[in-house]
């Protein structure tokens, strides 16, 4: 056996590569899908921590216990942008083809995992937080983070598109490799008219829980 069956056995076949949008590392091509699921666990933590309806004290009106209740959510949803914009970008060097672009996908996507989060939780209490886990399960396989979505099972490639976590990782993927203008743009307003619908629900099942609860008293 000559040094050409040798080469032949050890590559026998040649692959030609055609790179698209090549990125620094590994964990680069990862940091879109393990951003989205930070986000939107951090959402889920704090349904721990603080009741998203239960109020201090007697609400004297529905925006007043609305923007009461969402006083915490909103001083979260800011700590996280700025954590991890902070430690991804300075601490850890993650490439970005736009840093303002990059932290508004962050600010948008932690708003729309923050709002959705919120609404099952009003409307459905400890089953709602439940319901959110389960969401989140079905987002992580469903979503491509990892594997391209022609490599997902029917019928989770069915729901891909009506997964928010989708359009987060579309939109990361773009800020850090692409710069794909086109794709941040469709992907930020999806996910931010996912975040103003469940916004809109949540404050209208605060009206329904404030004439029911309240309004006589």
């Amino acid at each position: 056996i000559g040094k050409d069956n040798y080469e032949m056995f050890a590559s026998p076949v040649e692959v030609d590569k055609d790179i698209k949008f090549e990125v620094d590392n590994y964990g680069t091509g990862l940091a879109p899908y393990f951003i989205s699921l930070g986000l939107f666990v951090g959402a889920l933590l704090l349904t721990n921590v603080y009741p998203f309806v239960q109020p201090a004290v007697h609400p004297t009106g529905i925006w007043r216990w609305f923007i009461s209740k969402s006083t915490v959510p909103f001083v979260v949803w800011i700590f996280q942008v700025g954590i991890i914009v902070a430690v991804l970008t300075l601490g850890l060097g993650l490439h970005t083809e736009s840093l303002g672009m990059f932290i508004l996908i962050t600010a948008i996507t932690s708003f729309a995992f923050l709002a959705i989060v919120q609404m099952l939780t009003v409307i459905f209490g400890d089953v709602g937080r439940f319901i959110s886990l389960v969401f989140l399960i079905v987002q992580l396989a469903s979503s491509a983070g990892t594997f391209p979505v022609e490599l997902i099972p029917d019928k989770l490639r069915a729901l891909h598109e009506f997964m928010p976590m989708t359009y987060s990782v579309k939109a990361f993927r773009a800020v850090t490799a692409s710069g794909d203008m086109s794709i941040i743009t469709n992907c930020l307003m999806i996910l931010s008219v996912i975040g103003i619908v469940c916004v809109m629900i949540s404050l209208a099942f605060f009206a329904l829980l404030y004439k029911r609860r309240y309004s006589k008293s």
